[in-house]
């Protein structure tokens, strides 16, 4: 009997070797086909698993979106205590994003971080900045680097530590007037001169 489609009863190995080379080999696949087995019934599986990968991974990016745009609407609008109604779904999207694009999850880390130290939930908020700084290096997106700096300078300026912030500004400012954001280094700008006014 053939092995694959086991439709075929030969009377001899040598005559099964025969009848494969004389034109069952493509009559096999047929046969597989019709009876859902073999290669035929794999590629009906594969076909199944592409199509529901496909599906989640639609799934998972409109899960990522809605997250993203509802945390950014939060964020610019200064709803810090709402975006930390988020904060697990904001950590989760940034955690699936880390490895494949890092560049998005820094302004996931960002935007959660820099919300916590509005809220003055100060550790773990330096804890993201510092992720989000490490992740817009790697991935080379000095925009999310300017905020996250300047985010750093805010937060050592509450502190007291006003030579830290100056640091941290000074690096932010250089990296919005490098990109042309006129109006971010001028906020920036704005934090150097209270810095510098509290240090005398």
């Amino acid at each position: 009997t053939c092995a694959k489609c086991r439709r075929v009863v030969y009377c001899s190995p040598a005559c099964q070797k025969a009848a494969w080379k004389g034109g069952h080999k493509q009559e096999c696949e047929e046969l597989q086909q019709e009876r859902g087995t073999g290669s035929g019934r794999a590629a009906a599986q594969e076909a199944l698993r592409a199509a529901l990968f496909g599906t989640t991974k639609k799934l998972q990016l409109e899960k990522q979106m809605q997250v993203s745009m509802k945390m950014n609407e939060l964020h610019s609008s200064n709803k810090y205590w709402d975006v930390l109604k988020m904060v697990e779904e904001g950590l989760a999207v940034a955690e699936e994003l880390r490895s494949e694009s890092p560049g998005i999850a820094a302004i996931h880390y960002y935007m959660l971080g820099d919300s916590l130290i509005g809220c003055q939930e100060y550790a773990w908020g330096l804890r993201l900045l510092e992720l989000a700084r490490a992740l817009a290096v790697e991935a080379g997106n000095r925009s999310v680097l300017g905020k996250v700096l300047s985010s750093l300078g805010a937060y050592h300026e509450r502190q007291g530590e006003h030579a830290k912030a100056i640091a941290q500004y000074k690096k932010s400012r250089a990296i919005n007037m490098e990109l042309g954001n006129r109006q971010g280094g001028a906020a920036v700008s704005s934090n150097l001169g209270t810095c510098y006014m509290s240090l005398k």
